[in-house]
């Protein structure tokens, strides 16, 4: 599926999403779909005017969709402010020490890298928690910073398939990441909080909903069906060595 089809997509989920939290995640998936399909190169035949023109206007059609999307979002407190040099300065050496700091000593059952080396795009591994169906599960999740971060909060999606009330499609539902952020929390806060999240799941405020009616209604069979999937997918990756000491 192509990245502005996808967008096009998050956009309608979001719109139609009761949840404040919902409208929110969808939007932040939408804006970096469509992102990603902008930079895309346009392939179609210079003679087929026609299906550019199409082109042209389904992408009109998503920036509109994100565009009022943004309007609605921002009404939660979403905030959109202008870019400073001196704030990007203090935002670029925030993540450098953030980095230090966890590569040297590693958060218990934690492990973060750089990915294309660049410091606002990192790669996060956790293992999932004793004593919940997620135990001793490699869970790699991705971590994109804002020029403005830490007065801006990181946007952080599992790349790996998860079954879980608050998290669905990579994107989680956690308030931190949302109305709640603040400056004074870090990378290693926020992991220790998914961590938290996998042993104690918000099933009120769910992601999923079908795994939330199954933790609530059947939570054996949830259980079960959780386990399941991180045997599948999140197999220990032997060539990444993790501390969980």
């Amino acid at each position: 599926m192509s990245p502005r089809r996808s967008a096009r997509i998050m956009a309608l989920k979001g719109a139609s999403s009761e949840a404040a939290h919902r409208r929110a995640a969808f939007l932040r998936a939408a804006q970096r779909l469509a992102a990603a399909g902008s930079r895309r190169p346009n392939y179609y035949p210079t003679r087929s005017n026609t299906r550019a023109l199409q082109a042209n206007r389904r992408r009109t059609t998503v920036d509109i969709m994100v565009g009022n999307m943004a309007n609605r979002v921002n009404t939660f407190g979403v905030r959109a402010e202008e870019e400073n040099p001196a704030q990007i300065a203090m935002g670029h050496r925030r993540l450098q020490i953030e980095l230090a700091k966890m590569m040297s000593n590693p958060t218990e059952g934690c492990q973060v890298m750089l990915l294309d080396n660049s410091i606002y795009n990192w790669k996060a591994i956790i293992i999932g928690p004793a004593d919940t169906p997620y135990e001793g599960g490699h869970f790699e999740l991705s971590i994109l910073f804002p020029n403005l971060y830490p007065c801006e909060p990181p946007t952080c999606e599992f790349l790996t398939k998860i079954y879980h009330c608050n998290i669905e499609c990579g994107l989680i539902c956690l308030d931190i990441l949302e109305t709640e952020w603040s400056a004074a929390l870090t990378v290693e806060k926020l992991l220790l909080s998914i961590l938290s999240l996998l042993s104690d799941p918000n099933s009120h405020s769910p992601m999923n909903s079908d795994a939330a009616k199954m933790y609530l209604k059947n939570r054996t069979e949830h259980d079960r069906t959780a386990r399941e999937w991180t045997a599948l997918y999140a197999k220990p990756d032997t060539s990444t060595p993790i501390s969980d000491e």
